[in-house]
């Protein structure tokens, strides 16, 4: 690469936590294998390290800074840290690129996890600290780019997620498969338990969907570690609302995942906040037609397919989800578009994105 001289380049990555299945650090590694393939050495830091993810990540109080200033530090910020402190005592022995995931509003995890909470509010007030810092911000939608112009950013970009070939590669489990081989309809939600992902909404368009057809059943995949106090919440409403078939999935590996995936009829997506929302591009890929509210960035990753809806209003939900399951030509013709939006989010998009982005940032150092 022409901005490589004499020692080889370092590309390294922050993040607040690693951790598999998760979309920020599914992007990390994919940008790592990327990095290499240019030519840099790279690695990823994170701040906590999950035991799945022992062996893609060290832990940042590692990080050697180089004394030239020729080095790029790639910050994915999605909430309040040590990290953010530690990044800005790099800035004048790297390049820094900030990559934006968007801060969920404190508000949702106000009771629920105060830590957290206070994590999130730490988040927001930081940001615009990094505007002086960052040669360059990127958002993965244009709807978080708005949070960095808002704030004062002037030099931003919008580097939408891509889906990774491990979810494109994967085997889906026949453990899981065979367990729910029948002819029930699966509904499924893929997100982290939290507050602002609304599973609540999920669980009661599921009911009104099971006075439609008793012959179903509901997914929610998805790990509920920082929000135990919510994840019994609904655990509650479940048993108020006398459900026998909503399934807490947890954490799940990638081959689990794709069963759900295999086995869905159709995706429910009830979320108020999202700054891109992975999932509903492997829904895409999966085939599965997508129910979603039209909050956040949600419309603008859907892009025109799938089905949104304005209000929650749950017999209307329920009888829409109804004709998503349906074998017939408006379930195939709304898989059919979702299929077309996926086209725009492919990896080789991104890293041609990425690559551009990147090139520009250490060019731009040269005339530091």
């Amino acid at each position: 690469m022409r901005f490589l001289a004499g020692r080889k380049t370092r590309a390294d990555q922050i993040v607040v936590g690693a951790v598999t299945g998760d979309a920020i650090f599914g992007e990390a590694l994919m940008i790592r294998e990327a990095l290499r393939g240019w030519g840099f050495r790279s690695d990823i830091y994170a701040e906590s390290i999950e035991s799945c993810a022992a062996g893609e990540a060290k832990h940042f109080t590692r990080y050697e800074p180089a004394t030239d200033g020729g080095d790029l530090l790639i910050l994915h910020y999605s909430l309040g840290s040590e990290t953010l402190e530690f990044v800005k005592r790099q800035g004048e022995h790297a390049r820094i690129l900030l990559i934006y995931h968007n801060v969920t509003p404190e508000s949702y995890f106000e009771g629920v996890n105060e830590p957290l909470a206070e994590q999130i509010r730490s988040g927001t007030r930081e940001l615009a600290s990094f505007r002086g810092l960052a040669q360059l911000a990127l958002a993965d939608s244009e709807f978080n780019r708005r949070d960095l112009i808002e704030v004062g950013y002037e030099k931003t970009g919008v580097l939408p997620l891509a889906l990774d070939d491990a979810v494109r590669e994967v085997d889906p489990s026949k453990e899981v498969t065979s367990r729910f081989d029948d002819d029930a309809v699966n509904l499924l939600f893929v997100g982290r338990i939290a507050p602002n992902k609304r599973q609540e909404d999920v669980i009661r368009a599921f009911w009104h969907y099971q006075q439609i057809n008793r012959r179903s059943r509901l997914f929610l995949v998805g790990w509920w570690g920082h929000a135990e106090r919510y994840f019994h919440w609904l655990q509650g409403l479940v048993r108020h609302l006398d459900l026998n078939d909503v399934h807490f999935c947890g954490h799940v590996p990638l081959a689990h995942l794709a069963a759900y995936y295999g086995l869905a009829d159709v995706f429910v997506c009830m979320s108020e906040h999202e700054g891109f929302c992975k999932p509903l591009l492997e829904c895409m890929h999966f085939g599965v037609p997508i129910l979603a509210y039209a909050a956040a960035a949600v419309p603008e990753t859907l892009g025109g397919s799938g089905v949104l809806v304005r209000k929650k209003r749950y017999a209307p939900l329920a009888e829409m989800i109804d004709l998503l399951a349906t074998k017939g030509e408006f379930r195939d013709r709304v898989i059919a578009q979702q299929k077309e939006r996926l086209e725009e989010f492919g990896k080789a998009e991104f890293l041609a994105k990425l690559r551009v982005w990147v090139d520009s940032v250490l060019k731009d150092s040269r005339h530091h």
